[in-house]
């Protein structure tokens, strides 16, 4: 029996044939045609059109930095530690400056309350509060003077010029005791100020470390490394071979003109063989030739 054997009828209708072979194998092409020239495709509307130069593959990607540096764990974390130290804080000075309003009877004019912790309601708390030290300096002035009186009334000299003399060194005495407790409330109220501030500002800086520190973390990271879209260029002969353009990109992958993955010649195959059912070795871009060579192998036919 001989390599191509006339009774083998390569389109007998128990065989379904896929309309591309029919096209690329023309009859007479098998029996004796090893040497036909290469098909070239005619049904693909790339036969005739002047393929694009040039196409752009991948997407572009640019990482969302500032929600990445935002997420980072340690920055988490220190935010969160230092936004309960600084609440904690503030609440403490709150709680000391009431307590030293009431404990004084008020607020000295030279004082002012930055952080508004003295409410109304302090204030006149601190105003009717009978053991503050502004009342209890009211009525030791007012005792003295009362004493005072009462003693030049004894002696018959309450309208002598010593009545006024008194009365100004009870009223420079008053003053003096005032101008201590203004002192002694303001060194107290910079001072829960000071604690305040510098529980703050620790804060601050291990802020901006923890944030430091994510950046670095962020922009170490390679999955976060921005990307630029390629351009992969024509592959000549493509079309011929393969019936539409391809295009190779810089790392030599293959791409299609829409800028997908180009499978290649075998998964076009697969392709075909699903249609035909046949399990022949052929490949689309082939010659006629080649095909022949395939579906009449002699070590297959034994």
């Amino acid at each position: 029996m001989g390599l191509f054997d006339t009774d083998f009828d390569l389109f007998t209708p128990k065989r379904r044939t896929a309309p591309a072979v029919r096209a690329m194998i023309a009859p007479g092409d098998y029996g004796g045609a090893a040497y036909a020239p290469p098909v070239q495709p005619s049904t693909t509307p790339y036969a005739t059109a002047t393929p694009s130069p040039s196409i752009a593959v991948g997407k572009s990607f640019t990482p969302d930095y500032a929600s990445l540096i935002k997420s980072d764990p340690g920055y988490v974390s220190a935010m969160s530690g230092s936004t309960l130290d600084v609440n904690q804080a503030a609440a403490s000075r709150r709680e000391a400056l009431r307590r030293l309003a009431v404990q004084y009877g008020g607020l000295p004019s030279n004082t002012r309350d930055a952080y508004g912790d003295l409410d109304a309601g302090t204030l006149d708390l601190a105003q009717r509060n009978q053991f503050s030290d502004v009342a209890r300096l009211g009525r030791s002035y007012g005792e003295g003077v009362e004493g005072f009186k009462k003693a030049l009334a004894a002696r018959g000299m309450l309208q002598s010029g010593e009545l006024g003399y008194g009365m100004n060194q009870a009223d420079f005495a008053r003053g003096e005791r005032e101008y201590d407790l203004g002192n002694s409330f303001a060194s107290a109220f910079q001072n829960v100020v000071n604690s305040y501030v510098g529980t703050e500002s620790a804060a601050r800086q291990n802020q901006v470390a923890a944030l430091n520190q994510a950046q670095a973390n962020v922009f170490s990271n390679s999955l976060n490394r921005p990307v630029e879209t390629q351009s992969a260029s024509f592959v000549p002969g493509s079309v011929e071979q393969y019936g539409q353009p391809v295009y190779r990109g810089p790392d030599g992958s293959l791409y299609t003109l829409d800028g997908r993955p180009f499978a290649g010649a075998a998964e076009q195959f697969a392709d075909w063989r699903s249609e035909t059912g046949t399990v022949s070795g052929y490949s689309p871009g082939v010659s006629s030739a080649d095909l022949a060579g395939t579906l009449f192998d002699p070590y297959a036919r034994g």
